[in-house]
């Protein structure tokens, strides 16, 4: 009978197992620091990102205030303030401004704005004469309180016949975005029309001292050239009040216009940090009349911008259809 050898322990052999081991758990924390680095980096960025953002909000908000303490003291009177839409570059808190005063007198207001002022911005969306025509009828009829249909405009029975579950609202415009629900109204055309106008004016007509080009182009009475020179003549006297319109207000042109009660303006407060941070902020304050000092904001979001700070040509005369959040 043959007996086995008896294995003895062999210290060297067991050595290479242990060095491999040491190595793998080497490597496997090295890879679980390396995550952990980044893990680190990464949060690290997002919280500087989220601290420029907090910092842009509140530049942009106080860029607001800082309007409407110029409104406060001057209401668009003798002051270096622009009302008419026209952007305001600052350097505020190591931080950028572009802060636009809009005042609503220089918009269409939806609910008392004259017929051919509305069918006038209709036309300028590039649209035919028939389908301004119609539009312009069926905010009339939206607008009102009977169910009359005015001439090419629509009531219950036409939104009715077109599959739309609900009729005219004969009621006035609580909201520019409301015009999206208006017979015939396409999200194209509103796009092209939605910065002429407010629901904030209460007057027939606009104001052409506080107006913006836009809409001095969209009234077809006046060609490029005279508009320039008109806001030339505008921008050079420094009581837009004082302007003389006379050469430029003739004939029945004068339908259109309606002196501002200087109650209501759209501000839009655009900041852009240092470290990057963006944000943009859409306010229309409101004014109670023989009151300078006191005022309510009757609309306040924020405006969701892709990219850098938007162009000072950008179009922000009424932006009140953009994404929002409180």
């Amino acid at each position: 009978m043959t007996i086995p050898k008896k294995k003895t322990f062999n210290p060297k052999s067991q050595g290479g197992v242990a060095l491999v081991a040491v190595l793998w758990v080497t490597v496997l924390l090295s890879v679980i620091a390396a995550g952990f680095v980044r893990t680190t980096r990464v949060e690290t960025v997002l919280a500087r990102n989220e601290i420029d953002l907090l910092k842009a909000e509140s530049l942009a908000d106080a860029g607001v205030h800082l309007a409407i303490a110029a409104l406060s003291a001057y209401r668009g009177e003798s002051s270096d303030w622009k009302i008419d839409g026209t952007p305001q570059q600052l350097n505020l808190f190591d931080g950028e401004l572009d802060i636009s005063i809009q005042d609503q007198g220089g918009l269409v207001d939806l609910n008392t704005g004259a017929a051919p002022l509305i069918r006038e911005i209709f036309l300028s969306a590039k649209i035919t004469e028939s389908e301004a025509e119609a539009l312009t009828g069926a905010v009339i009829d939206w607008r009102d309180a009977d169910n009359l249909v005015t001439l090419n405009g629509a009531e219950d029975r036409d939104y009715l016949a077109a599959g739309i579950s609900y009729g005219a609202k004969d009621a006035p415009f609580d909201t520019v975005d409301e015009l999206l629900n208006v017979y015939g109204m396409t999200r194209d055309v509103f796009s092209r029309v939605e910065a002429s106008f407010t629901v904030f004016s209460g007057r027939p007509g606009i104001d052409p001292v506080v107006a913006p080009r836009e809409i001095l182009l969209a009234l077809q009475m006046f060609d490029e050239g005279n508009v320039d020179n008109f806001l030339a003549l505008r921008d050079a006297v420094p009581d837009v009040r004082r302007t003389d319109l006379g050469q430029f207000l003739s004939g029945q042109s004068r339908d259109f216009f309606s002196p501002s009660t200087r109650t209501a303006f759209s501000i839009v407060s655009r900041a852009k940090t240092l470290g990057g941070g963006q944000f943009s902020r859409f306010a229309i304050v409101s004014f109670p009349r023989g009151q300078k000092t006191r005022y309510a904001i009757a609309n306040w979001h924020r405006i969701w911008l892709q990219g850098a700070i938007v162009d000072a040509n950008a179009s922000f005369l009424n932006p009140q259809s953009a994404e929002t959040a409180k």
